[in-house]
């Protein structure tokens, strides 16, 4: 499928047609539309505006789930700890909070996310705080931080 190709644009021998879709790809994801691939081989484009858990396809119908970053083992460590230390001081709260606290001594810090990738092509998930974020085939770094709320997410 001709959108299913991870390379940069220009790169090796495609046809004008494809150069032309990889260019307005990257308009794209420049501009924070996020990219899935369903099922059924699509690649679906959202808009850095939308909101949803998921999406359908306008091909198959299937229902695609945005992929979020999940919090780090350390981060939810420390929110379980500052769950218990809440519950014992007698503040009232008994859920676990979101991680926003203890993210190695520095206060006032939220906690960093994980984030691990699938493919080495197009890659879009979700910050915890709904701002999609994209990796591109050559992004190469081992974590990124969001535009949107500033919390860092490790990529592995």
């Amino acid at each position: 499928h001709p959108d299913a190709h991870c390379g940069a644009p220009g790169a090796g021998s495609e046809s004008p047609r494809e150069q032309a879709r990889d260019v307005m790809d990257l308009m794209r994801a420049i501009n924070g539309y996020a990219f899935l691939i369903c099922a059924c081989g699509l690649k679906i484009k959202v808009p850095p505006d939308f909101k949803g858990p998921h999406v359908s396809c306008p091909r198959c119908k299937r229902e695609n789930q945005i992929p979020r970053a999940a919090m780090t083992e350390v981060a939810e460590a420390a929110a379980v700890v500052g769950a218990v230390v809440g519950v014992l001081s007698g503040t009232g709260q008994e859920g676990i909070p979101v991680a926003t606290a203890m993210t190695g001594g520095a206060k006032g810090k939220k906690a960093p996310l994980q984030y691990t990738r699938r493919t080495k092509g197009w890659e879009s998930f979700s910050c915890m705080c709904g701002n999609m974020m994209q990796l591109s085939p050559a992004f190469s770094s081992r974590q990124m931080k969001c535009r949107k709320c500033g919390r860092m997410t490790r990529i592995d």
